[in-house]
């Protein structure tokens, strides 16, 4: 199973690039950075790329509803951003027609690019569309239950369309430490406010207990992680928006090796 890491583009930029740095020497294989609403933000993945060397460099996701293909790779290409680390996650946003969106946006993307690309997806039919096209899916918010469904059906579209298997990844969202459930919980009640969300979680029966991690100690979290390792082929370790500090995310990120 493959290790990554996420912050918020809003984060310090500072706190960003050292952990990018540090998830690097701890062995970790990519780091993320959620994307902003209506604006290509890859300038934080510039800044690590200038100061890492191996690590995996994700971006998850771009709205395709409000940021064309030609605005992505044009920023991309300004940013000189290595195409060979580079994982670029897309969605579709706030589109009407989501999946046809999302459909030409990776086509037209394919044409310009070469790099990975990750479609953002929760509904089985946008799942089967990363199965058929994209080199992977980032699922967020997702429970075991949830991500072995989405598994078969991501495999089944691969093979149909006679093509290698995507990867499944999970973004994970992880509290640690004192009132960590709480965390959690007042961080998926903030979601479920969203209609998306809203409906995924109602569809999908999500809960902030079988989506999320709560941890007590540091040194339950690769265990926890492990187990995770059996239904998907990578996790995404995000810290909750409230915990995105240097001690917090230090914390995590030594967490998640300690065996």
């Amino acid at each position: 199973m493959s290790r990554g890491f996420g912050l918020s583009a809003d984060s310090n930029p500072e706190v960003i690039v050292e952990a990018a740095v540090r998830a690097e020497a701890l062995g970790f294989d990519s780091f993320w950075i959620s994307h902003g609403h209506n604006e290509p933000r890859f300038e934080a993945l510039a800044l690590i790329a200038q100061r890492t060397e191996t690590i995996s460099l994700g971006i998850g996701v771009v709205p395709l509803s409000s940021v064309s293909p030609a605005a992505i790779v044009a920023e991309i290409n300004k940013l000189s951003l290595p195409l060979e680390r580079l994982v670029l996650g897309v969605g579709s946003g706030e589109s009407s027609t989501p999946l046809s969106t999302v459909r030409a946006g990776i086509q037209q993307l394919r044409r310009t690019i070469e790099c990975a690309i990750f479609v953002g997806g929760l509904g089985p039919r946008m799942c089967e569309l990363a199965g058929s096209y994209a080199d992977g899916l980032l699922l967020s918010w997702t429970s075991p239950d949830h991500a072995r469904t989405t598994s078969r059906i991501l495999r089944k579209a691969s093979i149909r369309e006679g093509r290698p298997d995507p990867k499944l990844l999970a973004y994970l969202r992880v509290a640690l430490g004192r009132r960590a459930r709480e965390r959690v919980q007042e961080e998926f009640l903030r979601y479920s406010r969203m209609p998306y969300y809203a409906r995924h979680f109602s569809r999908s029966g999500i809960s902030d207990s079988n989506s999320a991690l709560a941890i007590s100690a540091p040194g339950a979290l690769a265990s926890e992680l492990k187990r995770w390792g059996e239904i998907v082929d990578g996790v995404v370790i995000r810290p909750l928006r409230s915990d995105e500090n240097a001690r917090t995310v230090h914390e995590l990120l030594e967490a998640a090796i300690l065996e």
